[in-house]
């Protein structure tokens, strides 16, 4: 098998304590949940599993596979928070947007 297997408490760990270490407190700070952006990153990591991007060990390590996923999948979070909460201060509708871009 490819990838990193969550199943294995190891790469687990491994994967939480990156999250936790390094990413957890930007979550904090933007006003998210730590724990619902980490399953985004366990998500993140079955996705990559079984798609073009599986951990390879004759590419890199495990620890900067799994940063690398840990950091795209908070920025993806962070950035979603981000574009949600300035349409909501804005006022804007789904709608209201879509007119404000086709004019």
């Amino acid at each position: 098998m490819t990838g990193l297997d969550l199943s294995d408490a190891a790469n687990l760990s491994l994967i939480r304590s990156v999250f936790f270490g390094r990413f957890a407190r930007r979550c904090i700070i933007a006003g998210l949940e730590p724990d619902d952006v980490f399953s985004a990153v366990c998500l993140s990591v079955i996705v990559r599993n079984n798609g073009e991007h599986p951990y390879d060990p004759e590419r890199g390590t495990k620890l900067g596979w799994a940063y690398a996923v840990c950091a795209g999948a908070t920025g993806h979070a962070l950035e979603r928070h981000r574009r949600r909460r300035l349409v909501e201060l804005l006022g804007l509708s789904r709608d209201a947007r879509l007119d404000q871009v086709h004019t």
